[in-house]
């Protein structure tokens, strides 16, 4: 169970990715046709950090961030989606680290 303490510290330091998320999807979505993207890398990595931090599911993270984004005003990804980009990423810095 997450306590109080600890979610109060998840939205602050939320609050701090906020500008990089909001910046990020703007570059993103500048010049794109069609639907916009809605999930950044930034937001993904957040939600990776907090899972490991947290030592939980895919599913537990995914509805304790969409709260926390609620709060701020962001709208989150399901759990499918932020697996889906997480595994993206993790497998993008495999490729590029180096010896791999």
């Amino acid at each position: 169970m997450v306590d109080v303490d600890t979610i109060s510290k998840m939205v602050e330091g939320l609050a701090n990715w906020v500008p990089m998320i909001e910046s990020e999807l703007d570059i993103m979505n500048s010049g794109k046709m069609g639907r916009p993207f809605e999930y950044c890398n930034s937001m993904i990595i957040w939600m990776m950090v907090i899972s490991g931090y947290l030592d939980t599911t895919v599913r537990k993270i995914s509805g304790l961030s969409n709260a926390i984004f609620s709060i701020i005003g962001i709208k989150g990804p399901s759990y499918n989606r932020f697996f889906e980009r997480a595994m993206a990423i993790v497998g993008a810095v495999d490729d590029w680290l180096p010896g791999q």
